[in-house]
């Protein structure tokens, strides 16, 4: 049996944690589908109401839609729907600065397809399945239901 991966990371207090493969402080990483699906939610929502509107407006449709659900409850209406959410490593909420960058990475990987492909390739080899921008934002995407469970340690 193999182990599985870890690595060590420092927490807001200072101090540093173990990160497993299993999880977080935060939860066990949610699923690459129900990511895509979310994102696809959250993207049609965004497009089908900025797409009648000046560029600055659009821009604000989509700071409110994805960066300022994120930051209060960590997750937009297709996270919620899909049963997912972003935080901290351990645990605590993103500031609006981390949700601001994580949410501009993901917007600008819209527009450079290459970067998206690249972004899905890590995501799909990484235990945690981080992306570019949860590397950026030092978030972690995990299943809403086991948010705040702390992962069993590695045997």
């Amino acid at each position: 049996m193999t182990q599985p991966s870890q690595d060590i990371r420092p927490d807001d207090s200072g101090e540093w944690v173990e990160v497993h493969s299993q999880g977080t402080r935060a939860g066990r990483p949610a699923a690459l589908v129900r990511r895509g699906g979310a994102r696809v939610v959250d993207v049609a929502v965004c497009a089908a109401t900025a797409s009648a509107l000046p560029w600055w407006a659009a821009a604000l449709v989509a700071v409110a839609w994805l960066v300022v659900p994120v930051w209060l409850a960590g997750a937009t209406a297709g996270k919620w729907l899909f049963g997912i959410r972003v935080t901290r490593y351990d645990g605590a909420r993103l500031t609006i600065g981390r949700a601001l960058a994580r949410e501009a990475f993901v917007v600008g990987s819209f527009v450079i397809t290459l970067v998206a492909v690249l972004n899905t390739m890590v995501m799909v080899n990484d235990p945690r399945r981080q992306g570019f921008q949860d590397r950026i934002a030092d978030t972690v995407v995990v299943d809403a239901k086991t948010t705040g469970r702390a992962p069993a340690p590695p045997r």
